[in-house]
């Protein structure tokens, strides 16, 4: 399983109070609780174990925040799916107890593992997308696509010669067209009546 599935806090609120319930059924019905401890290592600590592995980085000093919150979490999950297939005699209290236990690291994890994408990646983004958007990008028109067709005489644009177009990049301009680019000039040349049908 996914460790984005992690940061789903709808679904951490239901993992946790899915704990609240099955210690209730233990203490009041003497319901079995180890099918739980199958499901905490599916549901949570699987989850966490890829995440620790792949965000890990051995190369960097010092706390690395995230990891720290995720093996609280793993700690928390861990101990709490060994009682349960232990079988473990709960008490009333326990299932309030072990529900906020299980919820607190999971939110602590969430908001240090999910944090950067706020403050860094998402301005990064929207810088990127800023800077692309003011980029001059007036060639090639649907005009300059039709002089490079009409002399040769094609109707249809190959790959190789897509990228010859490409290659005619005015000095002014700081990256040639794609080739999805110019294709999508051709498509609007040929909506405005200046190529021939396909």
């Amino acid at each position: 399983m996914s460790w984005l599935s992690l940061f789903n806090l709808g679904e951490a609120e239901h993992i946790c109070d899915a704990i609240r319930i099955t210690i209730l059924n233990r203490v009041h019905a003497g319901d079995p609780t180890g099918w739980q401890a199958n499901d905490l290592r599916r549901f949570v600590l699987d989850p966490l174990d890829s995440y620790i592995a792949e965000h890990f980085d051995s190369n960097l000093r010092g706390i690395q925040i995230q990891i720290e919150m995720a093996r609280a979490l793993f700690d928390v999950a861990e101990r709490l799916s060994e009682l349960f297939a232990d079988e473990y005699p709960f008490f009333v209290e326990d299932a309030t107890a072990w529900q906020e236990r299980l919820w607190r690291p999971w939110v602590e994890f969430v908001a240090f593992g999910s944090a950067h994408r706020i403050y860094w990646d998402i301005p990064a983004k929207r810088k990127q997308a800023r800077e692309a958007a003011s980029r001059k990008r007036t060639w090639p028109d649907v005009e300059d696509v039709v002089s490079f067709m009409g002399p040769r005489g094609l109707t249809y644009l190959s790959e190789d010669q897509a990228k010859e177009l490409a290659a005619m990049c005015p000095d002014d301009i700081k990256e040639p067209p794609s080739v999805r680019t110019i294709r999508r000039r051709v498509k609007e040349a040929r909506g405005r009546g200046l190529l021939p049908p396909k």
